[in-house]
């Protein structure tokens, strides 16, 4: 019998249509869960869609990454399909020699053929949402421009019918965004997500709120403080919830255990994570390095009788992305001059882009919402006992493609308020 410690998710309310992508890394991880030196899969024998979510999982690993290296005790929570959708709409925005560029941070082999394989994964996830019990993903992108500046042609069709005209000097056009992110995520992410400089010439936004219930919830009777392991002398304490006995997916290797947590009829999954080494950053380098992505799912490991117990949490986290990338030094597409001129005329030079994530985990399941922003300018096997009282790593993601929808690395589930940046 494999005892896991962790905390229960509650399962939170249906959201308004949003822009739904987080990522989430702490404790749990998602995605293809496998030691590094047990070999990547072969990126060329991956279908389109799949690859797409390989290279996110690695992009969100590496943001994580870079995160931790600074600040190794905080929460870290980020959301790789939002960031991967508005590097692409920047990319979308730039000459061709720039989008390969950008092609190359996402994972992949050309610009047009990844923009269209994303689009893929991104139906598919919304699909397998509405045919799932107990579940809502919603997933939103808007443009807002200086209606003094038209959108290039090859940039308008990317932006598709999120496209809208604003007055950066009007006051009211700072709260029509806010109110509209806010909406997007159900209230999740508040009215004061953004501000709009005066020379603003372009602003992209990025929305994802997911909501699911988990197939067999914890009981709230069973949740009992008990204590969770910091790396220091002071261990804190946290709401620990306890499920009865289940039948989940588990695997052990070098990296330590893996575990898998369906939500409803198991379209979705949260995968968790104990890495073998205490500290989280290592096992994030390790994933962000595995160029590959995790090669061996969960599901496809042996299933084990499980008593887990899991950290409720209740965490909120922001995130500078333009900072993080260049950290861990896939910033260079950022630098470029060339980069953003297709957008509109005059040329434009996106500035910082921003990611604000909100994660809830109780006992009747898990809800994320995300936003993700930026802002251009003119230019110038054997049963086990696994407890999770100790950081781990959090992964929300689209089960048959693998999607990430939140990477979370939790070293404080106690905390409300986590780092990003």
């Amino acid at each position: 019998m494999i005892r896991v410690r962790g905390c229960n998710m509650r399962k939170v309310r249906r959201l308004l249509p949003g822009l739904a992508t987080a990522a989430i890394i702490g404790g749990l991880a998602v995605t293809f869960p496998a030691a590094a030196d047990s070999g990547s899969v072969q990126l060329d024998a991956l279908d389109p869609p799949r690859r797409v979510a390989v290279g996110l999982e690695r992009l969100g690993f590496c943001l994580a990454s870079a995160a931790l290296h600074t600040t190794p005790d905080r929460n870290v929570l980020i959301a790789p399909t939002g960031a991967g959708r508005i590097l692409a709409m920047i990319g979308a925005g730039s000459p061709l020699p720039v989008r390969q560029k950008m092609a190359t941070l996402l994972g992949w082999p050309e610009f047009l053929g990844g923009s269209m394989a994303f689009g893929v994964s991104l139906d598919r996830a919304r699909r397998s949402a509405e045919a799932a019990p107990d579940l809502a993903l919603h997933l939103a992108t808007g443009v807002w421009h200086d209606r003094k500046h038209e959108p290039l042609a090859y940039f308008a069709r990317h932006a598709g019918e999120g496209l809208h005209a604003m007055d950066p000097a009007d006051p009211a056009t700072t709260d029509r965004i806010n109110a509209w992110i806010s909406d997007a995520t159900g209230g999740m992410i508040g009215e004061a997500a953004t501000d709009v400089p005066a020379d603003t010439i372009i602003l992209m936004a990025d929305v994802l709120a997911f909501s699911g219930g988990w197939t067999t919830p914890f009981e709230p009777e069973a949740t009992r403080r008990a204590a969770f392991a910091t790396g220091t002398p002071l261990a804190t304490e946290v709401a620990m919830m306890q499920s009865g006995r289940q039948v989940l997916p588990h695997r052990r290797d070098a990296h330590g255990d893996w575990l898998t947590l369906p939500y409803g009829d198991g379209r979705f999954e949260a995968v968790l994570v104990r890495p073998a080494e205490f500290e989280l950053g290592s096992f994030s380098r390790m994933a962000c390095e595995t160029v590959g992505g995790l090669a061996v799912p969960v599901a496809a490991t042996d299933s084990h009788s499980v008593t887990l117990h899991l950290p409720r949490m209740q965490l909120n986290a922001t995130a500078s992305l333009d900072e993080l990338l260049h950290q861990a030094r896939l910033g260079e597409v950022l630098d470029d001059p060339l980069l953003g001129s297709s957008m509109l005329k005059p040329a434009t030079r996106p500035g910082p882009i921003r990611q604000q994530v909100v994660l809830t985990v109780d006992e009747k399941g898990s809800e994320v919402a995300a936003a993700t922003i930026a802002i251009g300018t003119r230019a110038g096997a054997e049963p086990v006992e696994l407890s999770f009282d100790r950081p781990f790593v959090l992964m929300i993601r689209e089960q048959a493609t693998g999607l990430p929808l939140l990477i979370g690395m939790i070293n404080r589930p106690g905390d409300a308020a986590g780092a990003g940046e």
